[in-house]
């Protein structure tokens, strides 16, 4: 299992979303990958959000048009949306800097230990 620390500080929460939906997706992630090992390399990492973010969501981040998920949809303009311009542009970056930023602290404490 991946250590609680490290998924906490991959997934934490950006200031501004996208679209109402967008947070609901945000955690489905963080609650599927705080389950599961992260794996070594941020590329890996990436291809494996975006595949969930598929398998979740039933459609692949292209175009402009946002995406319905019906499941996060509590009422009210914009619910149940999910920004695709936003997680490409925003999310996407955000959690491979943050998975990045995760593994250099992790070695950096191995190496202090050692």
């Amino acid at each position: 299992m991946s250590a609680p620390n490290r998924i906490q500080s991959v997934f934490t929460e950006p200031r501004q979303w996208g679209l109402r939906g967008d947070p609901f997706l945000w955690k489905e992630l963080r609650d599927h990958f705080s389950a599961a090992e992260l794996p070594e390399t941020a590329e890996k990492f990436i291809a494996q959000v975006e595949l969930k973010i598929k398998d979740l969501t039933g459609s692949m981040l292209r175009g402009d048009q946002p995406i319905f998920v019906e499941r996060y949809d509590a009422g009210g303009m914009s619910s149940g949306q999910i920004c695709s311009e936003w997680w490409r542009e925003t999310g996407i970056p955000l959690l491979q800097r943050q998975y990045l930023s995760s593994q250099t602290c992790s070695i950096t404490r191995k190496d202090g230990e050692e």
